[in-house]
């Protein structure tokens, strides 16, 4: 009951933000946003920030939705077992206030609450690959709008087979600006991640992660600001029992185009990421087409998400989805490959000074 509860509020989310009044920000900032998907989302992530210090205070609050797809996958590796599976929607409430100290030195302070559920997106999803006439990952194989997650091997498992809220890890990012000028800002970004969110429920690892990275904005025209942020973090990892582990050492880079006119403003970005977990596994599958629908190109290949948002006063509408470049299916002629976790992203925003 409270999860049912808890998923028709978070359904009206998006309605209750339209509902908040118009609020200056940065017209120009970036989309600031993360790689979502069930595994990843369990670890730091260092989203895009634009370089140049903050006026004042401020407060944002995001809703963002996920539908994550893999069919059960058997993993194997010297001698070692592990099965993989994810079904759901996620729909998340990301809450962050951000305080700066002094001109130069500001802390960003971000929560939010997750609920993983069977959700409404599955056949939208099946709809758009029909009419792109792209591989279908095997979901009409299975039922819609079900919740199934699962990560086992060892003495150890997460399993989620029903509708359930979860609260994430608490996350705190600090950055001091170490250039400015009128065209062009530098910041150096701190961020660590603290273990709030409980394992059993998505919401988190379950262990402390950190991370650094350079940010820069520039402004070559009036209408056009570029964003971009090279990174680095280290994860601690699933707790002992879990065969599947992270890989220690991630790296990533983001850019982002925001192009304004009469009020409105126009986001591009683009980001890519390491491989999310240690390689060296082997995906056990009947077919190559039951192969490329499990969960191995999202766990042990890099990553790149495409996003394009549209802004108008305090509000941000965005879709996100995963295209990297590589040939990790394996397929002759084939030079992209999608992960399927997330399999497309969307979502809504709200940001104000304070």
């Amino acid at each position: 009951m409270k999860a049912r509860r808890g998923a028709r509020s978070l359904a009206a989310v998006p309605a209750l933000l339209l509902c908040l009044p118009a609020a200056a920000q940065e017209a120009d900032a970036p989309l600031e946003l993360r790689t979502q998907g069930t595994f990843r989302e369990l670890f730091l992530d260092m989203p895009l920030s634009d370089a140049r210090a903050p006026r004042g205070p401020q407060m944002s609050v995001r809703w963002s939705g996920a539908n994550d797809w893999s069919v059960p996958t058997t993993l194997t590796r010297a001698g070692r077992t592990a099965q993989v599976s994810v079904d759901e929607q996620a729909d998340s409430l990301a809450v962050q206030l951000l305080w700066p100290w002094n001109g130069r030195v500001s802390t960003a302070v971000e929560e939010r609450m997750t609920l993983h559920w069977g959700g409404w997106s599955d056949r939208a999803v099946e709809s758009l690959h029909a009419l792109m006439g792209v591989f279908d990952a095997e979901r009409t194989r299975f039922p819609r709008d079900r919740v199934g997650i699962r990560l086992a091997g060892g003495v150890r498992e997460l399993r989620v087979g029903q509708t359930v809220l979860a609260w994430g890890d608490l996350v705190a990012r600090t950055q001091v600006q170490l250039l400015r000028t009128d065209r062009l800002a530098a910041a150096l970004r701190v961020d660590v991640k603290a273990p709030v969110g409980r394992l059993a429920q998505a919401g988190g690892s379950q262990g402390w992660d950190a991370g650094v990275g350079l940010a820069a904005t520039a402004q070559p025209t009036p209408w056009l600001t570029l964003h971009a942020m090279i990174f680095a973090s280290a994860w601690s990892g699933l707790p002992e029992g879990f065969p599947l582990q992270p890989a220690r050492w991630h790296g990533g880079a983001d850019f982002s185009a925001v192009l304004r006119r009469g009020g409105w403003a126009l986001l591009v970005a683009d980001r890519v990421l390491s491989a999310a977990f240690e390689s060296g596994w082997t995906a056990l599958a009947p077919d190559d087409e039951y192969r490329r629908s499990g969960a191995e190109w999202a766990l042990f290949h890099a990553h790149n998400q495409l996003s394009f948002g549209l802004r108008r006063g305090a509000f941000t509408a965005w879709f996100a989805e995963d295209v990297t470049p590589g040939t990790a299916y394996g397929t002759p002629g084939c030079y992209l490959y999608l992960s399927n976790m997330p399999d497309i992203a969307a979502g809504l925003s709200w940001a104000t000074e304070l």
